[in-house]
């Protein structure tokens, strides 16, 4: 069985959103007890009827890496 003892007391959150939105979940993150976080920008290519189902078509979209404690 598995040890617990090296295991981080972090979680990565990753968020994908539509361009312009990073900074609102970086703040809500934030308000909720994050740590910090980074905004990536990417950039999609993919059409998908699944994408435009969930919303996604946006292809620019802003990525936050907010880190946490458990």
């Amino acid at each position: 069985m598995a040890s617990n003892e090296n295991l981080s007391p972090y979680k990565l959150v990753y968020v994908i959103v539509n361009f312009g939105k990073g900074s609102e979940v970086l703040r809500i993150a934030r308000a909720n007890g994050t740590n910090g976080g980074t905004i990536l920008l990417g950039r999609g290519t993919v059409k998908s009827g699944l994408l435009n189902f969930f919303a996604l078509y946006e292809i620019r979209k802003g990525n936050s890496l907010d880190s946490c404690r458990q």
